[in-house]
């Protein structure tokens, strides 16, 4: 999962980890979310990051069975 943030240079080089925060808005509900991402573009428009993610269970016996 990525994203491409629209922004001035910051310095950051390409394999810096960062830590991203950012709301989505879902009908009444924000959630805030946290993510750690690694930089991996630079152009004069902005950054390219790749999100590490969150493992996600469809079932709750998947959740068990990894010790969560």
């Amino acid at each position: 999962m990525g994203v491409f943030l629209e922004m001035r240079s910051m310095g950051l080089p390409a394999g810096t980890i960062v830590n991203l925060v950012f709301a989505v808005t879902l009908a009444n509900t924000i959630r805030l979310h946290r993510r750690r991402a690694i930089v991996t573009h630079i152009s004069e428009h902005g950054a390219g990051l790749m999100m590490q993610g969150r493992p996600r269970y469809s079932s709750p016996e998947l959740a068990e069975s990894s010790g969560r």
